[in-house]
Formats: C-alpha cells, sequence, structure tokens
C-alpha cells in the first residue's frame, strides 16, 4: 500500500509541474502587510513611558514600521517589529486627554491609536488590604477602597507573577487577560469584557479558592473605570503565602477476601472527596520503611515524578492519588506470607493529610468446590423474568444475581464483575454470610430476576445471570457459571390467573390470601365495591388505582408469588372486594377480585343516648379573634354538640349530616355511624338555616350498640349563643366525616417486590474510574462568584 501511496503522490507531483511549465506568464500577487495593534491603558496625570504593541503580517525582512503622534504632549521615543515606545509628559489639566499615534508600514494601510491621559483633578483611589486568614487552599480578604463608589480590579494572583512586571505592565497584562477571558462570562466587545472584572464596594471576609498549597501570593487591587481609564497613582499589593494542606478527617474500612485464584483487597474511605494513598506489600517491606511509612512511601512516588519531569516526560503526584471505594485483585501473593494492606490521606501535591491505617493478612487460597450450575428460564417478560437454577451439589449455598449483559464491558472479567457483586452484598447493613437466606440459597430454587437483585428491568434487553458458590465469610468457592436472557417486548398480555381468598376475623377485620397461578408481578389491595361499581369499565378502574398509589407507595403495593394482606377498621355492613392484576410495565391481566361483606353493628344492647345538647355561636366571632386559623368560619354557623349517655356506655359514636338518605333503617345509620361517626364531642361549620341532623349511638361493653339517637335542627342566628371564643377549638366540616373510614383502616402490607431495597443495578458502579484520574473538587463561597477574584496562569497539578 505505501509503494502505491507514495507513486500515486508523485504522480499527482508530476501533473503540478507540467501545468506549472505552461506558457502562462501570471504571477501570483505577494499578500498586503496587515498592522495589528494591542490595547493600551489610559496614561496618569503623572506621565511616563507608554508602549503599544504591534504585529506586522507578513513583514519585510530588515524593514521597520514607522509611528507619529498628532501632539506634542506625547512622543514616540522608539518602533521595533514588536512595539511602539512612547513618552507622556507631565498633565496639570482637569479633563482628559487625548494623542492619536499613526503607525505607518510599506504596502499597508496605517493604523491609528488613541492614548488617553488622565487629568490631574482625578481622586485617586487607595485601598486598605487586609489578609484576614488564610490555608491551604483558600484565603479570607479585605479590600476597601476609599470610594465605595469607584470601581476596580481586586484579585489575587502568583507572587511570582507580580514581581515580573511593572504596575504599568501587570495593568496592560491584565487587560489582555480580561480582554481574552470576557467573552467566555457573555461579553460581545471590549468594554463589556472589562465591565465584568470591575467591581465596587468594599470586600470584607472575602474568601476564594486557590490551587497551591505553600506556595506565595499577592492580592492586588487598583482603581479602573469602565473606558479604561487607571484611577489609582498605584498597585496596592499585600502578600501571604498558603499554608501545608490541612489535616483531615479520614478512616477506611479494609477488607481482605481470600479467593480460589487471588486475594480481593477493598478499601472504603469514610470521604469520597478526600484524596489518598492505598496498596499492597510484605509485612518485612513495610517495617523496612521505618518509623514513617506514609511519608517514606510519599517520598518515593515523588523521586519516581521527578524523575519522569527530568526525562521530558509529563508526570504529576496528583495521578496517583484516588478518590471514592477502591478495589484490587492481587494474584501474585504468596500463601503463608504475611502482608500489609495500608490507606491514609494524601494531596494531590504530596502532603500527608491523615494518619496511615494498616490491615494485616496472612495469604491463604481456597480450595474451589466442584459444584457446576444449570439454568433454565421457564417465563420471560418485559420487565422480569423467571430462573429455575439448579446446583450440582445440593450442599453448596450458593448467590445468584442479574444485570444488564453491557455492563460485563466495565470489567476485565466475570469474576471481577461477581467480586463487585461480593462487596454490595457485604455492604448491606445487617447481612450476614452465616445465616442470611433472603440472597444465599441451596439446592434447587425457582427464582424471579426481583430474587436476583435485577429490579424492574427494561424491555427487549439482554439480561446476563450469574451464579456461584459462597461460604459464610462471603468468599466465592466455585466458578461463576453465567447464561442470558433477553425480555420481550412491552404490550404483551400475560396468561397469569390469581386465585383471591378473604377470611373475615371479628367482623371488622379480614385476611385475604392472594395465590398467582405464575411467579410475575401483580398489584394487590382491598377497597370498597361502592367504589369499583361506580366505573364504566375495569381498565380505567385499575389505570385510576395505579395513579392513586404514585411511584412511592406503589412498590408495597406490588409483589411476586403468594401474599396475605390484612385489614381492620372496616365499615360494618360494608361490601369490600379484594383484587389483583398483573403488572408487566402496563397493566398486562384482567383485574381478578372477589367481594365480601363485614358484619353489620349488634343491636340490642343496654347502652344508650339520652340527650344531644346542641350550641350554636357565630362564625365571625371566630374570624375575627384569628383570621388566618379561622378564615372558612366567616360569616357560617359553628355548631357543638354535646352528648349524654347511660351508665353502661362503653364507646360513643356522633354525626352530623344534612343529607340522610330517606328510609335508612336504624341497622344502616347504626352501621354508618361506627363506620364514619366520630368518637369525641366536636365542633362542625355550617350553612346559616341549614338543616340538619344529629345522631348519635352507644356502645357497651359487649361492642352491642343501643337505640340510636337523632335530633333535627336548623341553626339560626336568633339562636346564637354569646361566649368567649375558645382559640384552637377544633372545628371541621361534614366532608371530613366522607374520609374517616379511610383514615381508619390500619392495613399489615406485604413487602414490596424489590423487597424494600434497591435493585443491584443502580448499585453497581457504571465505569471504574481509572486509578491514575486526579478529581478537581471545587468549594465555592457565597461570595465568590465574581470572574475576577482568582487568575492563574498555567496552573499546575
Amino acid at each position: 500500500m505505501k509503494t502505491i501511496f507514495w507513486t500515486t503522490a508523485i504522480l499527482f507531483l508530476s501533473g503540478i509541474f507540467a501545468i506549472g511549465c505552461s506558457n502562462d506568464s501570471t504571477e501570483t500577487p505577494e499578500p498586503t502587510p496587515i498592522i495589528t495593534t494591542g490595547t493600551v491603558p489610559a496614561v496618569s496625570s503623572e506621565g511616563g513611558s507608554v508602549t503599544i504593541p504591534i504585529e506586522i503580517t507578513p513583514a519585510t525582512e530588515g524593514v521597520l514600521p514607522t509611528a507619529t503622534s498628532d501632539q506634542a504632549w506625547l512622543e514616540v521615543t522608539g518602533v521595533s517589529m514588536t512595539e511602539v515606545a512612547c513618552s507622556a509628559q507631565k498633565y496639570m489639566g482637569e479633563e482628559t486627554r487625548s494623542a492619536i499615534v499613526t503607525i505607518t508600514y510599506p504596502g499597508a494601510e496605517s493604523k491609528q491609536v488613541s492614548i488617553k491621559q488622565s487629568g490631574s483633578n482625578i481622586q485617586w483611589v487607595e485601598f486598605e488590604i487586609e489578609i484576614v486568614e488564610v490555608r491551604s487552599r483558600q484565603a479570607v480578604i479585605n479590600c476597601i477602597p476609599s470610594d465605595l463608589e469607584a470601581t476596580y480590579i481586586g484579585m489575587a494572583c502568583k507572587q511570582s507573577e507580580v514581581d515580573a512586571f511593572t504596575d504599568e505592565e501587570l495593568i496592560q497584562d491584565n487587560f489582555e487577560y480580561f480582554y481574552e477571558w470576557g467573552p467566555s462570562f457573555g461579553a460581545t466587545n471590549d468594554e463589556e469584557s472589562l465591565e465584568l472584572f470591575l467591581r465596587s464596594g468594599a470586600m470584607e471576609n472575602y474568601e476564594f479558592q486557590l490551587d497551591q498549597p505553600e506556595s506565595d501570593y499577592c492580592f492586588i487591587a487598583y482603581g479602573l473605570n469602565s473606558d479604561g481609564t487607571v484611577t489609582s497613582s498605584h498597585i496596592f499589593k499585600k502578600s501571604f503565602r498558603t499554608t501545608a494542606p490541612e489535616q483531615q478527617e479520614l478512616s477506611f474500612q479494609i477488607s481482605v477476601r481470600p479467593g480460589i485464584d487471588y486475594t480481593q483487597v477493598n478499601i472504603i474511605p469514610s470521604s469520597i472527596h478526600i484524596p489518598y494513598l492505598w496498596g499492597v506489600m510484605l509485612k518485612s517491606e513495610f517495617e523496612a520503611l521505618g518509623e514513617n511509612p506514609a511519608q517514606a512511601i510519599i517520598d518515593d512516588i515523588q523521586a519516581k515524578v521527578d524523575a519522569a519531569v527530568e526525562a521530558g516526560d509529563e508526570a504529576y503526584f496528583g495521578e496517583y492519588t484516588v478518590y471514592h471505594n477502591q478495589k484490587g485483585s492481587f494474584k501474585d501473593l504468596v500463601e503463608g506470607e504475611e502482608y500489609v494492606v495500608y490507606a491514609f490521606g494524601c494531596d494531590v501535591k504530596g502532603y500527608l493529610i491523615s494518619p496511615i491505617q494498616t490491615q494485616l493478612f496472612t495469604e491463604t487460597r481456597l480450595q474451589k468446590v466442584d459444584c457446576s450450575f444449570t439454568m433454565s428460564f421457564p417465563n420471560t417478560r418485559a420487565t422480569m423474568f423467571t430462573c429455575n437454577i439448579t446446583p450440582s451439589d445440593n450442599t453448596v449455598r450458593w448467590v445468584g444475581y442479574t444485570l444488564p449483559y453491557e455492563m460485563m464491558e466495565n470489567y476485565l472479567s466475570i469474576e471481577e464483575m461477581t467480586e463487585e457483586v461480593i462487596s454490595i452484598l457485604d455492604g448491606m447493613e445487617g447481612f450476614d454470610w452465616a445465616t442470611n437466606t433472603e440472597y444465599i440459597h441451596t439446592g434447587q430454587q425457582q427464582l424471579t430476576s426481583y430474587d436476583l437483585l435485577g429490579g424492574e428491568l427494561s424491555p427487549e434487553t439482554l439480561q446476563l445471570v450469574a451464579v456461584f458458590g459462597v461460604n459464610e465469610e462471603g468468599c466465592r468457592i466455585t466458578d461463576v457459571i453465567q447464561s442470558s436472557v433477553t425480555t420481550i417486548a412491552a404490550g404483551s398480555l400475560s396468561q397469569m390467573t390469581i386465585e383471591i381468598t378473604p377470611k373475615l376475623i371479628d367482623g371488622y377485620d379480614v385476611e385475604i390470601k392472594f395465590k398467582p397461578s405464575l411467579k410475575e408481578l401483580y398489584f394487590y389491595d382491598i377497597q370498597p365495591t361502592e367504589h369499583f361499581d361506580s366505573y364504566e369499565s375495569e381498565q380505567t378502574y385499575m389505570e385510576d388505582l395505579l395513579y392513586s398509589y404514585s411511584s412511592l407507595l406503589l412498590p408495597y403495593k406490588e409483589t411476586v408469588g403468594e401474599t396475605v394482606m390484612t385489614a381492620s377498621g372496616l365499615k360494618p355492613g360494608t361490601e369490600y372486594m379484594g383484587l389483583a392484576f398483573g403488572i408487566d410495565g402496563i397493566i398486562s391481566t384482567p383485574m381478578f377480585y372477589e367481594r365480601f361483606t363485614t358484619a353489620s353493628v349488634p343491636m340490642g344492647g343496654s347502652a344508650q343516648i339520652t340527650n344531644i345538647d346542641i350550641k350554636i355561636e357565630d362564625g365571625d366571632a371566630y374570624y375575627e379573634s384569628n383570621p388566618s386559623m379561622y378564615a372558612d368560619l366567616q360569616g357560617k354557623a359553628v355548631v357543638t354538640f354535646s352528648v349524654s349517655k347511660s351508665s353502661e356506655s362503653a364507646l360513643c359514636y356522633l354525626a352530623c349530616l344534612t343529607n340522610t338518605a330517606p328510609g335508612m333503617s336504624d341497622q344502616e345509620l347504626v352501621d354508618l355511624l361506627v363506620g364514619y361517626g366520630d368518637t369525641e364531642d366536636f365542633t362542625y361549620v355550617l350553612e346559616w338555616d341549614q338543616s340538619a341532623d344529629v345522631m348519635a349511638v352507644a356502645l357497651d361493653q359487649a361492642g352491642m350498640a343501643g337505640s340510636l339517637y337523632k335530633k333535627a335542627f336548623t341553626p339560626r342566628k336568633s339562636d346564637i349563643q354569646t361566649s368567649a371564643v375558645t382559640v384552637g377549638r377544633k372545628v371541621h366540616s361534614l366532608a371530613e366525616q366522607q374520609r374517616a373510614l379511610e383514615q381508619r383502616i390500619e392495613r399489615h402490607q406485604a413487602q414490596p417486590a424489590q423487597n424494600a431495597t434497591t435493585a443491584l443495578f443502580s448499585l453497581m458502579p457504571q465505569s471504574d474510574m481509572p486509578r491514575n484520574t486526579e478529581m478537581v473538587v471545587t468549594t465555592i463561597s457565597n461570595k465568590a462568584t465574581h470572574p475576577s477574584l482568582v487568575r492563574i496562569r498555567n496552573s499546575a497539578r
């Protein structure tokens, strides 16, 4: 291929040369030179040297530009290919004056530069700068201008930058910096760029971030107007030096897990934001590091960095530090030898910032158990699947898991991925490898993807299923056996049926058993049939049920396999139904339900209501006493009921109704009262002149109801009883009674299908952070939002 490439190139060039040999004598004209100039800040009234940066492209060798000034107070003192030097006289006038310097070059269009000189009447802005606090990468300053209305520049620079320039050169260099970075903050021209970096007022206890510990910095300030006029006689400066990095509170959870082929070491730091170093070495080598092994390790790394830099390579200490959890599989350790795992906080610049923590272990390799696993998938849905897992040795304890197959790309092997899963299980609160039966199995099992830590899967997704044996310490003792299955497309209906068996307990309590024909996800609940019968279709009813529970509560109404639900405090003499239907991203089955009716309240008891006293008050009086609390009472009647009852009464129920259905029997009304009524005196709000019925019934110790007591009344303003308003009294509307049933049902819920744990997929790292990665953690003060606060050039890591 190379020969053909070069042959083609030669032929092509030959063609060019052939064309070049034509008789056309037209010559290509030389490009026209262009003069480019830099920005020049205003000259102070004291006068002095002025430099205009220039660039000429293309330039003719040996030919210099010329420059002239149109004002006598500004003299051109020198010209080179890169700058025009001028000298300005001292100025005693009050107004700012201008001069035009014209720069010419043979063949180029002339260029004019305007130079301004400030009037001597300008009140110089002075600054009082105080360094309040300095840390390793942070400083707090006070910078108080003499004129709080004046605009100025206040920023931190490397001390070396400040020392390298005169004040005039530093200001000009700053201008270039402002114009370069202004567009990044939205500026559309040089003036807008400059205005972005100007500030006014006092900078008090102003906090800003720096990048280098134990380094020299300088805070500078000088007055500057938006037109580029400098309003300070000189730059005000305050030098300071950052400290060594502060010590951090950092500890580590170190785990060493022996294996068949390697030893797994996991490091979990107490903070994910602090950099650290860790490793494994022979005990003898670790002891040879001396009294301060952490510093010895740092010095060794620094020597490697220095050697690489000296050899011309780009190297940084921060490439060796790490963040977050770390792990390593060590295959080359010698069995029987003692090793040390170490970890300690280390700044990205190579500073020790927390004590070293170690763990000693003796290298041990486990004997592999000869056990394999076979898998089959009898049922696959869009969001889950069922897997039959059969071990060749029924005595082996084993774990299975499922993950999207594409996650294998994040790991070198299935064994490495499995170690991650083991670490996740190991970190679960209360998880015990010796006793857990939720995730650790023996013998043949039929498990769903939920049982395999899968959570809700995505349709048409290839899923990895892996199984491995473990011992009581959580170490893998068998090969990892893997298989795969692809979930089906969404929208497919299921063949699952659900058998529902209700069992009444003590009349008002119920226990319902749900038994599905397949291991698939389904929704289950208990609801009044009156609510269900009001819907035109089962589909709409099921959709509304799912919507009403929302994503937060829905997992506690979904399950897989058999479950039992109990409900207590149901309304007496009321028809309910236990219901269930399949869920697979959509409603995947018809609704299955079984109706049942709770017992009515037994009548004929000895407890009786003897009287209901009615007290009517003006709602406006309540409103005037506390408008925010009693806003709903304005213009309404406030009615309080006090019940008198016989000594046999153990419990009393009361209700005030405005729409009692005609023809309702006492039994129906008693059931209604016990289901919805109040058990203590309450104050109600009603409309004036609105007819209502107050009813009450008492129950004796045996739970039998006495006679129903009813009293009709109409609240009228002529019946108002004047008394002091009791601020804070509970007043509720009749509508609240309609919600009382739901408030009094105490449901014992089965566990959600995910066993109240997060799916394994969300716990697995989506990709490993490379070991040699430096993470920059930025802390932003609520004040440090100004773009000009810190200026650092070529910041080194």
